[in-house]
């Protein structure tokens, strides 16, 4: 169990270059994230290749003027997911992050604590399957068309 939740823990660290990523990642990677199934069926591209183009985009986007985009860091700024608890059962690593979210009821600059999750089936060193809890939003999808441009 301890080489699963090794591979999650890899994924999710600070400073993975995009390369590494997407390294960890199974050709026959299987998508839950309802986003980021729908930008595949309408790019009728694998979950896997969507996979890809979204974390390139997303670096390109955050590294601007990088020479080669896949050596460098693959989250905007090199900024990772704050896991707060890794667990795991058999092939599945569950990994529960700490946000920081803007409270839109309280003065300017006031945030508080959410929590979400992202569970992976991790098999032969690779993640080959993602569930979390995002759902489609229109902000959300907003969010992925800036990616597009």
């Amino acid at each position: 169990m301890q080489a699963e939740k090794s591979v999650v823990l890899d994924f999710i660290r600070p400073g993975i270059t995009l390369r590494e990523l997407i390294a960890l990642i199974d050709p026959g990677y299987i998508q839950h994230n309802p986003l980021v199934v729908k930008a595949a069926a309408e790019r009728h591209i694998s979950d896997y290749e969507e996979f890809k183009l979204l974390f390139s985009r997303a670096a390109a986007m955050g590294n601007p003027g990088e020479a080669n985009v896949l050596d460098g860091p693959a989250r905007p700024g090199g900024r990772a997911p704050h896991a707060v608890i890794v667990m795991g059962e058999c092939d599945l690593v569950t990994a529960i992050i700490r946000n920081t979210r803007p409270d839109p009821t309280a003065s300017a600059g006031s945030t508080y604590a959410q929590f979400s999750f992202d569970t992976f089936r991790v098999r032969n060193g690779k993640l080959v399957e993602h569930w979390d809890d995002e759902e489609i939003t229109v902000e959300s999808v907003e969010a992925l068309r800036k990616l597009e441009q």
